[in-house]
């Protein structure tokens, strides 16, 4: 068993097969993992694996699909935890993020607009400089300002 708040290095880790190979872990367990986890941003030990997910180096379609997980969860926790990768993510990452929010508006057909905004524009004021940058850059990439 993992021991607390070491769960984030387990994931990017290989494992062991049951035939004893070493298999390394596919894009597709990370968004897997992504998804069951995307329930629980806000709760303790989850949004930094969240964060993790969402800056991975090696597969964009991790970045995007573990940020629509988190947006379909429609809580300003879940949205927080996209802004604060966005905050550290390099600019390819960011590009992801913000296309991940623009898909998310038009999947909804804007219907989510509001939450949007309003969660937006209070993680503008977020005493975390980056973080509110961040909230700033991805409402007008999302043309939500």
């Amino acid at each position: 068993m993992p021991q607390r708040g070491h769960a984030d290095v387990r994931m990017l880790m290989p494992r062991v097969g049951q035939d004893d190979g070493v298999t390394e872990e596919t894009w597709e367990d990370r968004v897997a993992e992504a998804q069951m986890l995307a329930a629980k941003a806000g709760a303790a030990g989850a949004d930094a694996q969240l964060v993790a997910l969402l800056l991975d180096s090696d597969d964009t379609a991790v970045t995007l699909r573990t940020a629509l997980a988190l947006l379909e969860q429609r809580t300003p926790s879940a949205l927080r935890v996209v802004v604060a990768a966005a905050a550290s993510a390099d600019e390819n990452q960011g590009d992801w993020l913000g296309d991940a929010v623009n898909w998310f508006r038009a999947s909804s057909l804007g219907n989510d607009d509001e939450f949007l905004r309003k969660t937006l524009g209070a993680l503008a004021q977020d005493p975390d400089e980056d973080c509110a940058l961040a909230a700033r850059e991805l409402a007008v990439w999302s043309g939500l300002v």
